[in-house]
């Protein structure tokens, strides 16, 4: 089977998995979500990015997936339909 992810192969060998949720910041500047995560890496299997959080403008959580991915983390993307 080809696995989608690392949380995908880690679930499907019945694995217990880690994640932990976190909102993208105010800020556009992705230094600014990689301090906030930077702790979580080695920590959570995935990192959940919750989508509009209250209503407030913040990084969209699909940039911020993306970020994390470059950066080796695996992110649970949420989104607010």
């Amino acid at each position: 089977m080809e696995y989608q992810s690392i949380l995908h192969k880690k679930l499907l060998d019945g694995n217990f998995v880690y994640t932990a949720e976190t909102t993208p910041p105010d800020s556009s500047d992705q230094e600014v979500l990689l301090k906030k995560i930077k702790s979580l890496k080695n920590v959570a299997d995935a990192v959940n990015l919750t989508d509009s959080p209250g209503a407030k403008v913040h990084m969209s959580a699909l940039t911020a997936a993306i970020i994390l991915i470059q950066n080796g983390i695996e992110p649970i993307l949420q989104l607010t339909v």
